[in-house]
C-alpha cells in the first residue's frame, strides 16, 4: 500500500500527546477517513485535544488495574471494531494488550507507532508475565504479527531512540494553525513546576508531597504549578495553577512557540519540551523518588541542570 492511497486510519489515544503526535504524521495528513478511539480512565475523554480533526470519535472506559474492567473494555471493543475496515492503526504503546487487540480486530495493512515517552530511549523490555501471555492467547493476539506490521515509529529524537520498530521519523510540531496563540502569550518567560502524582506510586503522603513542591517553588521563585492529570484535589501547592488540561493544551504544544523554564522531580515533559524547543530551560529537581532508576537517564542527558532543594 502506497501512502497516496490511504483510505481509513484509526488513532488510539490514551493521553493528549497521542493525538497531537498522530495529526503530525504523513499518514494522518493524506488519509481520507480519520477515526479516533479514546481509551480513558480518570481523565474526562472530552478533555482530549483536536477531536474535531477526526470524522468519527469513540470513547471507551479502560480500567487496566482490574481484570473485570479490562474484560469489559475488550468486549466493547469487539462490538465496535470487529472487522471494521481500517488501512492503518496509529498508537504509542505496542506492548499494551488493549492496543494489540484493536489491531487484531481491524487487521490493518500497516501499524504506525508514536513516541510513548521515555520508554523509547532505553533498552525497554516488555512484560512476559504468564497472565499476559494467557490473555493474549485467549484473544488470539499474535504479538509477532503485529510488530511485523509496524512500518514507522515517529519520535522527537530519532537519533537517540533505542526502542522502536520500522523506520524512524522525526515528529515535527507546529501549532500555529491549531490553537489561538494570543491566549497563551502570558507563558513566555515564566517558570513552571510540573507536578506528578507521585503519592500514587511512592511512600509519600499528599500533604508531604505538597510540602516538598512548595519548598521548590519558594527556593526557585516558581510562578506556576501544572498539576498532573491524575492529581489529587487534596494537593495544596502555593502557586498559580496552570489550567492547560481543561484547555486541551500541553506544554509540548506551547514549547513549539514559547520559551519558558520548567522544574520537576522527574516528569518526561522536561525532556519532550527540550526536544521540541531546545531554548526551553529544564531543571531536574534532585529527589529520592527515582534513585538508581533508568527512567531519569534521558532527562538527565537533556536537562539544563540538576538542582537540589
Amino acid at each position: 500500500m502506497v501512502l497516496n492511497r490511504i483510505d481509513t486510519i484509526l488513532v488510539i489515544a490514551h493521553k493528549y500527546n497521542d493525538i497531537l503526535y498522530a495529526i503530525t504524521t504523513e499518514e494522518y495528513k493524506i488519509s481520507k477517513r480519520k477515526i479516533l478511539l479514546i481509551l480513558y480512565s480518570t481523565i474526562n475523554p472530552q478533555m482530549f485535544p483536536f477531536q474535531d480533526f477526526f470524522d468519527e470519535r469513540h470513547y471507551i472506559e479502560y480500567d487496566k488495574t482490574k481484570y473485570i474492567g479490562l474484560l469489559m473494555t475488550l468486549g466493547i471493543l469487539w462490538k465496535k471494531f470487529y472487522k471494521l475496515h481500517v488501512d492503518i492503526v496509529i498508537f504509542s504503546n505496542p506492548v499494551l494488550v488493549v492496543n494489540q487487540y484493536v489491531v487484531h480486530l481491524v487487521s490493518p495493512c500497516k501499524v504506525i507507532l508514536l513516541e510513548d515517552g521515555l520508554m523509547n530511549y532505553y533498552e525497554f523490555t516488555a512484560s512476559a508475565s504468564i497472565t499476559k501471555k494467557l490473555l493474549q492467547s485467549l484473544l488470539r493476539v499474535n504479538n509477532n504479527l503485529i510488530t511485523s506490521k509496524i512500518s514507522t515509529t515517529y519520535l522527537l529524537e530519532p537519533q537517540l531512540a533505542k526502542y522502536f520498530y520500522g523506520v524512524k521519523k522525526k515528529i515535527e510540531i507546529d501549532i500555529k494553525d491549531l490553537i489561538s496563540l494570543d491566549t497563551y502569550n502570558y507563558i513566555e518567560g515564566k517558570t513552571i513546576f510540573v507536578g506528578q502524582d507521585l503519592y500514587n506510586y511512592f511512600d509519600i503522603s499528599i500533604p508531604d508531597y505538597s510540602t516538598l513542591v512548595n519548598r521548590v517553588i519558594e527556593k526557585f521563585h516558581i510562578e506556576y504549578y501544572l498539576p498532573h492529570p491524575f492529581a489529587s484535589e487534596q494537593e495544596d501547592v502555593h502557586a498559580s495553577y496552570l489550567s492547560l488540561n481543561s484547555q486541551h493544551v500541553t506544554l509540548e504544544m506551547l514549547s513549539s512557540v514559547y520559551i519558558f523554564s520548567l522544574y520537576s522531580f522527574g516528569s518526561s515533559v522536561l525532556y519532550t519540551t527540550k526536544c521540541v524547543n531546545p531554548l526551553v530551560k529544564a531543571y531536574l529537581v534532585d529527589s529520592f523518588f527515582y534513585a538508581n532508576n533508568t527512567h531519569l537517564e534521558m532527562i538527565k542527558r537533556c536537562c539544563d541542570e540538576i538542582v537540589a532543594i
